[in-house]
């Protein structure tokens, strides 16, 4: 895990709707970088 997200993103008390919130953050992350795939895709770069 890079150092950023694990002084950043590591938190173990705070939940989001029961998942915690270091599973949330890489996960909209993940959203993210493939919605920035996506639109390349169909700018064709």
């Amino acid at each position: 895990m890079p150092p950023v997200s694990h002084t950043l993103l590591n938190r173990v008390e705070p939940s989001v709707f029961g998942v915690p919130f270091l599973y949330v953050a890489l996960f909209g992350v993940y959203v993210a970088l493939i919605a920035v795939l996506i639109w390349a895709y169909r700018r064709g770069v």
